[in-house]
Parts: C-alpha cells; sequence; structure tokens
C-alpha cells in the first residue's frame, strides 16, 4: 500500500510539478529571445502570479544590501551581503564593570573600567579574559576612545577640552595631548582613514540647550589641522544635543549616538552624510 501510494504522489504530484516548471523555463527562455519588452513583461508577470508563496521557514534568514560606488565613471551598484551574527563563545573578565572596549590590533585588546581612570589591556586564555597590562591615571573618567590607523589610541575625558593619545600600556603609561578644541569640550570621537571626528559641547552645563549653545562635530586630519564643523542644520538649528559616540559605515556616513538629557541618558542616532548633509 505504502509502494502504491509513494507511486501515485511521485506520478502525479512531484512529475507534474516538475512538467509545471519546465514549461514555465520554456516561456522565460522564449520571452527572452523574442528582444520585446512587452512580452518580456508579460510573461513576468504571468510566471511570478503562477509560481506558489515559498514557505517562511524555507526562506534564507541571510540579508543582502545596496552599495553605492562613489566613482561617477564606473556607476555600477552592487550587493553586499550582511554578515549573520551568532554568539561562538563567551569569556568571564578578571575585571568588572566595563565601559568600553576597542581592538587596537589583532593581539591587542582594550577595556576601559566604568568609575576608574585606568585602561586595561587583555588577551583570551582558558575562556577567560585576562588583564595583560593597565594604564594608570588617564586623567578623569573616559567618555570615548578610538583607535587610529597607526595603531594608537585616542580618547575623550569628562569636562575636558583636550584629545589625549596614549602611547603605552604600562603602569607608568605615556598620555600626551594629541589636540585641544578650547574652549569647546570633547564627547565621541571616532578615527577614519583619513580624517578624526570629535563630537564636541561647550563647557557650560550640558542640559538645558539654549540659544547659544554650541553642539556639533569637528573633522581634523591626521595633521591636526582643521578641515570643517557641523553644527547647525539649514535652518540654523542645532543637530546634535551631546555627541557621545560616533561612527563612519562602509558608504561614508556619520553616525552618533546623540544623548537628549543627562539624567536617564536617553537618546537618538543621527545619522549624516559624509559632508555633513542631514
Amino acid at each position: 500500500m505504502g509502494r502504491i501510494t509513494g507511486h501515485f504522489i511521485d506520478e502525479f504530484g512531484y512529475q507534474d510539478k516538475g512538467d509545471d516548471l519546465n514549461d514555465k523555463k520554456s516561456k522565460i527562455q522564449e520571452a527572452f529571445q523574442s528582444h520585446n519588452a512587452s512580452t518580456i513583461f508579460n510573461t513576468s508577470v504571468q510566471v511570478g502570479t503562477d509560481l506558489p508563496d515559498i514557505p517562511d521557514n524555507l526562506l534564507s534568514k541571510q540579508q543582502i544590501i545596496l552599495s553605492q560606488t562613489k566613482d561617477e565613471k564606473i556607476g555600477i551598484d552592487s550587493l553586499v551581503t550582511i554578515p549573520m551574527l551568532k554568539i561562538t563563545r563567551t569569556y568571564t573578565p578578571d575585571i568588572p564593570d566595563i565601559y568600553k572596549i576597542k581592538t587596537l590590533r589583532k593581539d591587542i585588546e582594550i577595556i576601559c573600567i566604568a568609575n576608574q581612570r585606568t585602561i586595561h589591556t587583555f588577551k583570551i586564555k582558558d575562556k577567560k579574559c585576562l588583564t595583560t597590562n593597565i594604564a594608570e591615571d588617564i586623567g578623569d573618567d573616559m567618555i570615548d576612545m578610538t583607535a587610529t590607523d597607526q595603531n594608537k589610541l585616542l580618547f575623550t575625558t569628562d569636562l575636558n577640552s583636550e584629545i589625549k593619545r596614549l602611547l603605552t600600556f604600562t603602569p607608568d603609561s605615556e598620555v600626551e595631548v594629541f589636540i585641544s578644541i578650547s574652549p569647546l569640550n570633547a564627547r565621541g570621537i571616532h578615527a577614519s582613514v583619513n580624517t578624526i571626528l570629535i563630537g564636541f559641547v561647550d563647557a557650560e552645563e550640558l542640559f538645558p540647550i539654549t540659544e547659544t549653545s554650541r553642539r556639533g562635530i569637528m573633522i581634523y586630519d591626521y595633521n591636526c589641522r582643521h578641515v570643517r564643523t557641523i553644527e547647525r542644520d539649514q535652518k540654523n538649528q542645532l543637530i546634535f544635543s551631546s555627541p557621545d559616540v560616533i561612527a563612519t559605515n562602509i558608504n561614508g556616513d556619520i553616525c552618533v549616538v546623540d544623548s537628549t538629557n543627562n539624567e536617564s541618558w536617553e537618546g537618538r542616532v543621527v545619522v549624516l552624510g559624509e559632508w555633513g548633509n542631514f
């Protein structure tokens, strides 16, 4: 009985579906060979309507995005696969209250500890994060940090106009001033390929914001030369409240975590074009 049922399904189920797909394939090939736009569109609508819906559980979860080229001469966009993220391992650090984490090089990972003026480097061993060096007394509580293409660590500290650079990761660590944006205070910082983006606020209280408040992003090159400032939109309104974290994406867009109050630290993500267009 089982054989008869199986033969029946194969004969009248799969075989019919196969013949149907072959018929659609032939129609598609004929449409392409005709080089007629009307025929191609009509065939596309007909075949697309006849095709059955695919169950959701059979669809791949892999996603793609359209990547637009910057070169007008090429004018060809491409599809970029979005990586699927999953947890592969978890590690227990030997230090509490991790505030920031950054990869400086493949063999150096950096952790900043909340409410401590120290920076730790660590390595993974025996399923644990083990501290390898400690840079102490960086000045004040850290706001943000970034790694340059020369494997130097730049960071900003609370209520300070100086962007500092850490040269060594030892208890007698050398910290030097990379640049100062006085009289403004620095917040978020990000080193891209050619520039350094620095979030800033005025030296007054963060909130409330007034008509004379200054909030924005300064862009410098690696020779510490000011390139431009992004502060207000076309209606002369402040774009940011407190630009605390900055990053750039594959299109060169500037992505900013902008805090809108300092009580619950609620906020938003603001995305600007490479040249500051909202």
